[in-house]
C-alpha cells in the first residue's frame, strides 16, 4: 500500500534522493507539495515523524501549541 503526505518541495526532493525505494512520485502529484510513501518499506519511526510534520503544516496554530504542551507534560 501507499500513502500520500503533505511536505514542502525541498523536503520532498531530499526524501526522494535519500530513499527512492521508499519515497516516490507520480505525474499527478508532481506539482503538489506532497510525497508518496511505500508503506511496506518505510521504518515505523520515520513514518510517525513524517505524519506529525505533515499534520503540523495543516493544523491550526492553536492545535499545534496544545499538542506540544501535552507532549512536554
Amino acid at each position: 500500500g501507499g500513502l500520500a503526505l503533505v511536505c514542502d518541495f525541498v523536503d520532498r526532493e531530499i526524501l526522494l534522493q535519500a530513499e527512492p525505494d521508499v519515497f516516490y512520485l507520480t505525474d499527478h502529484y508532481r506539482n503538489y507539495p506532497m510525497v508518496l510513501i511505500r508503506l511496506e518499506r518505510i521504518r515505523h519511526e520515520a513514518l510517525i515523524d513524517l505524519v506529525q510534520r505533515a499534520w503540523r503544516m495543516r493544523a491550526p496554530p492553536r492545535m499545534v501549541r496544545e499538542f506540544d504542551a501535552t507532549a512536554k507534560s
